[in-house]
């Protein structure tokens, strides 16, 4: 390669490399644990679903809502689940844990005057209702820390959550 082609080659291959992944957020510091949530009718749905923006709703295994909503396969993630109704009113599931604290007793919530998610120990913010679960403040957006997302869907008309 020529002289002249090969120095703009090098500098414009550091810079991809540079530039390729320097920004990603980490949703990775919650362990992967089984989340496994069954809307098992339409009047489950109905009592514990969230239906238009800004209804949210927690569930953690045989405590919220309640045992009798949970069966024998349901497990709610590493410190349980957050559903929420974002503004265009899509389904979004993220894990309760905080992930500065990494701690599944550690769980976020919701400012309902802001919408936005916070740990209540390391005062971070998350952007949950557009569907990111990224981090908008506190040492969460210093080191990225993303909440882990989990899918909500649909089969058979009843509603489920699942990783």
């Amino acid at each position: 390669m020529p002289a002249m082609f090969k120095y703009p080659f090098i500098l414009y291959l550091f810079l991809i490399i540079l530039f390729s992944g320097c920004d990603k957020n980490d949703e990775y510091r919650i362990p992967v644990t089984t989340v496994r949530i069954e809307f098992r009718s339409s009047a489950l749905w109905s009592q514990y679903g969230v239906h238009a923006f800004p209804d949210y709703q927690k569930f953690i295994l045989n405590k919220i809502p309640n045992k009798e909503f949970y069966n024998v396969s349901s497990a709610t993630g590493y410190g349980g689940v957050l559903l929420v109704c974002g503004y265009s009113n899509q389904l979004y599931a993220y894990d309760l844990t905080c992930p500065v604290e990494r701690d599944p007793s550690v769980r976020i919530d919701i400012d309902e005057e802001t919408y936005h998610a916070y740990c209540p120990q390391c005062k971070s913010t998350f952007d949950v209702f557009e569907g990111t679960g990224s981090p908008l403040s506190g040492t969460a957006r210093e080191h990225k820390y993303m909440l882990r997302s989990y899918q909500v869907g649909i089969a058979n008309g009843l509603y489920y959550i699942t990783n």
